[in-house]
């Protein structure tokens, strides 16, 4: 009975430590951000503007995908030296493009960093893939 009662302390020691470490490195992709809520591997991450991040990590704590409803409100920063969620909306207004709010930021298996953002050129709908590094536009797909 004790050996079952100290791991159960251990497990529940190790996840507040891994709640509080993917929720830092959550804190640091969203500036400005305070935490909403924290469920095993995920964290919403409130933004200065009231909006919510959803930001997903590896069982390992390793950042895996970001995504929001509403990319003109929500802020976004990826560690890695990409482009901020701030700069892929400029760019796609500078070209014409009226943004619905969802947005996401992750990797496929077999390619780099992008977003995938739900968009209206012309008063069409398209999911727009972004490079996550240059934040030019990889596809168009009709919605």
């Amino acid at each position: 009975m004790k050996k079952l009662l100290a791991a159960a302390i251990m497990t529940l020691s190790f996840s507040a430590i891994a709640h509080a470490d993917i929720s830092a490195k959550a804190l640091e992709l969203v500036p400005g951000g305070t935490i909403h809520n924290v469920k095993y591997s995920k964290v919403d991450v409130k933004t200065a503007n009231g909006s919510i991040v959803e930001i997903d990590f590896t069982l390992r704590g390793e950042f895996k995908e970001a995504s929001g409803e509403l990319i003109e409100q929500d802020n976004f920063v990826p560690d890695n030296g990409h482009k901020s969620l701030a700069d892929v909306v400029t760019a796609l207004k500078d070209q014409g493009y009226v943004l619905k709010g969802e947005w996401s930021y992750d990797r496929t298996l077999k390619g780099p960093w992008h977003y995938e953002v739900e968009a209206l050129l012309n008063g069409t709908e398209y999911e727009v893939v972004l490079d996550g590094h240059s934040g030019s536009i990889i596809e168009t797909e009709r919605d």
